[in-house]
């Protein structure tokens, strides 16, 4: 323990930051260590793409791309909505088919009819062929611009993206991204992006809610158009 305080204190007079792990007969503060500092490289060796621009709403959520990559360590890569929206016309419906199946789902007057899941699947192939031809590890995406372009909302494809291991954040919000991969790279699950709707002290609740979540997070669901514009 001297030595490594020692140690320590040289590693702080040279401008660099440390930790001491001390280790008895439990190794589990060693193993957080390790699961902390590898979560640490991996993002630092992440791509981060950021498809169109943080949306408006997001006032304090739009930080530099050097600051991302100084303080979390992931490198921003800014990439077109055009770009994207140009991949999504370039895939079959017959793939769109595929990704929707996924879903399941039986169609019902409450449900949107099956053609609207298979565009709005249409998406999925789309991002990941530019987070193949970018060699992205993560997206974020201005998704309300797809409402215009596309007619549709972007909830289908990010969900099946989180689902699959690869992060995928909405509304271009950066620091929600970088937070959903932190959880990505210590518990190797997804997360998910939701706002708080309300509080309720009296019975300790708080309720959460957004446009989309991974699959495998929930017990059960259906699929619903999006609240804001009635798309998919």
């Amino acid at each position: 323990m001297p030595s490594a305080l020692e140690a320590l204190a040289r590693l702080h007079q040279l401008g660099r930051r440390g930790s001491i792990v001390f280790v008895e007969d439990d190794v589990t503060p060693l193993a957080n260590a390790i699961s902390s500092l590898a979560a640490w490289h991996r993002l630092h060796d992440t791509r981060l793409g950021l498809v169109g621009t943080p949306s408006d709403w997001l006032l304090a959520s739009t930080p530099p791309a050097e600051v991302v990559a100084r303080r979390w360590g992931p490198e921003l890569v800014y990439v077109s909505i055009p770009e994207t929206v140009e991949a999504f016309h370039a895939v079959p419906v017959e793939i769109g088919r595929k990704v929707a199946a996924t879903f399941g789902g039986v169609p019902s007057p409450q449900l949107p009819p099956p053609a609207d899941v298979t565009e709005a699947a249409r998406l999925d192939p789309a991002l990941r062929q530019m987070i193949d031809g970018q060699q992205l590890d993560a997206i974020t995406v201005r998704c309300f611009d797809f409402l215009s372009s596309i007619e549709t909302s972007g909830c289908l494809a990010l969900a099946q993206l989180n689902d699959d291991g690869i992060v995928a954040g909405c509304e271009g919000d950066v620091p929600a991204a970088l937070a959903l991969l932190w959880v990505r790279a210590l518990l190797d699950q997804p997360g998910w992006i939701a706002n708080p709707a309300s509080v309720r002290p009296a019975t300790n609740e708080l309720i959460l809610a957004h446009c989309t979540i991974a699959p495998s997070m929930t017990e059960g669901f259906e699929l619903s158009t999006h609240f804001e514009s009635a798309s998919v």
